[in-house]
């Protein structure tokens, strides 16, 4: 499939979510210690019970995750809109992503409830949000048009 420049910054966007989908379950099993999964050898006593926690932490955050993501699309779409340079939006990109990743966290746990629980479960999924922004390239509206009138000139 072609994607145009129109739809160039929702694919940005959804590649970042779904880096976040898949990753973030895979951090929240390494790091033994925090929160529920304090005694990490009792709990996971086989591989088939740590492929089992993966596919049901991945699929809780896919689930849960959908509001955040159009959230997160339609502002990278107002973002790549504007007149700044590629570096300066992802900056702005970034802070979004962090207040949309925050989001669920604070509003089911509340507030005042920044424990180790809520570390736990919401710095693996601003951590693969942070990587995903700066790890996929960001293509402007401006670098899409200039593509396209090269691949016009050229046929």
């Amino acid at each position: 499939m072609n994607f145009t420049h129109k739809n160039a910054d929702l694919l940005y966007a959804t590649k970042v979510w779904l880096l976040s989908v898949v990753l973030s379950p895979i951090m929240l099993l390494l790091i033994p210690g925090l929160g529920p999964f304090s005694n990490f050898n009792s709990i996971f006593k086989s591989l088939y019970e740590v492929i089992m926690a993966y596919f049901t932490f991945a699929m809780l955050s896919l689930i849960f995750s959908v509001p955040s993501w159009l959230v997160f699309m339609l502002v990278v779409r107002f973002i790549v809109r504007g007149p700044d340079r590629a570096y300066d939006k992802k900056t702005l990109i970034q802070i979004a992503a962090i207040i949309i990743g925050l989001a669920p966290f604070v509003l089911l746990g509340g507030i005042d409830d920044f424990s180790a629980e809520f570390l736990f479960f919401s710095l693996p999924y601003l951590i693969t949000l942070s990587f995903g922004i700066w790890w996929f390239k960001l293509k402007t509206v401006h670098e899409e048009k200039e593509k396209d009138m090269l691949d016009h000139l050229i046929e």
